[in-house]
């Protein structure tokens, strides 16, 4: 490795690390006063904030590096622009795109870790922050079970519904067995039906079977095409406790992805955060190559504090249109794969252009320019 690959390398980790654990700080010191009117109502001990968001960094990290590069590369490179360092390099013929491969490099490194954490780690610590935020902050029950992509929920008067799909596009539930026990835990009846839709008061079961155990020795069996029944539970209950896709890895959304297309049911959502979880980290490089052409350009309007005020706006634009793209996707308007990565390769496409004619006197930004 050329000796000034070397050191445009090691500035840029040290800037990669710095802007990783100071975004992190950030994080951690704004989330915790949003929380902390809960935290001192519900008594919460130090320990276990401090447990609450030692599970949270994993999610903090992914969520966090592609910006952390972005910084990175915007103060990097304005630094080197501002000491001269990238003038004296250009002046010796080394092209831009070579000075600045070791940025590329730990880019796609950290979008890496990003893939891997995120399968690995970042699934188990997730469900660990969720339930010391719901059950020991909040004092909320676990009254719900998540097992074989299946849900089990213990109602508050007793009964158990076993829930084999939730569809909160349409609030229907599909697959439903609900088991009703009388005192002494005994079961005396049980309800199985194909699908339940709330109607605002009533739940409307289609195919219904009820099974009563008044006699062990001969229980009654009946079958309604559609049947009502009034529960206190309602749709938002269960909706509530679907399995978000920051407590799955790729693993398990592809695996519940295939078992509802195999069972004719809607997949959308999952294929769309299936794609997510590639793509988002894939926003690493992306935002290096952006960072790269746009930091020198704005260079000549200021220097490093305007590169990353600069680098704050760009990031803000660049999330926003991306969360919007992957809710146009929850919706339906646009394909999943399309939703997750189409705004990464218009992206990508510009991040190109900009870095390959960074030279040339024919591209140029209004706002980068003085007077």
């Amino acid at each position: 490795m050329k000796i000034i690959s070397k050191y445009v390398l090691h500035e840029f980790i040290k800037l990669v690390l710095l802007s990783i654990i100071t975004l992190i700080i950030l994080y951690v010191v704004i989330s915790f006063f949003e929380n902390i009117d809960e935290f001192i109502m519900n008594h919460v001990p130090p320990s276990l904030c401090v447990r609450f968001y030692l599970f949270m960094l994993p999610r903090i990290f992914f969520e966090m590096a592609p910006y952390s590069i972005l910084l990175a590369t915007f103060v990097c490179i304005s630094s080197l622009s501002q000491h001269s360092e990238l003038t004296a390099m250009r002046a010796c013929g080394i092209p831009l795109l070579s000075i600045t491969t070791p940025i590329l490099f730990v880019s796609l490194f950290v979008t890496l870790i990003a893939i891997v954490s995120n399968e690995f780690i970042t699934p188990f610590t997730n469900q660990k922050a969720n339930y010391i935020q719901n059950v020991l902050v909040r004092k909320g029950k676990p009254r719900s079970i998540i097992q074989e992509n299946k849900i089990w929920y213990h109602s508050k008067n007793g009964t158990l519904w076993n829930i084999e799909y939730l569809s909160p596009k349409t609030r229907t539930l599909k697959g439903i067995h609900i088991y009703f026990y009388e005192s002494g835990n005994s079961l005396s009846m049980r309800l199985d039906a194909s699908t339940a839709v709330h109607d605002g008061k009533d739940w409307i079961f289609k195919d219904a079977y009820v099974r009563k155990f008044n006699d062990l020795n001969n229980p009654e069996s009946s079958y309604f095409k559609s049947a009502k029944y009034r529960f206190s539970e309602k749709p938002e209950d269960f909706f509530r406790i679907e399995r978000k896709e920051n407590e799955m890895s790729m693993r398990h959304i592809h695996q519940y992805r295939q078992k509802l297309r195999n069972e004719g049911l809607d997949p959308t959502r999952y294929d769309v955060d299936f794609h997510y979880k590639i793509s988002y980290p894939f926003i690493c490089i992306i935002m290096a190559l952006i960072g790269i052409p746009f930091s020198l350009r704005s260079n000549r309007a200021g220097g490093i504090v305007f590169s990353c005020g600069l680098s704050i706006i760009v990031g803000f634009v660049y999330y926003f249109l991306f969360k919007m793209f992957i809710s146009i996707g929850y919706g339906g308007a646009l394909p999943p794969l399309l939703s997750a990565w189409g705004l990464n390769i218009i992206a990508l496409a510009f991040g190109f252009y900009m870095l390959l004619t960074i030279d040339s006197s024919n591209v140029s930004f209004p706002f980068f320019q003085k007077g």
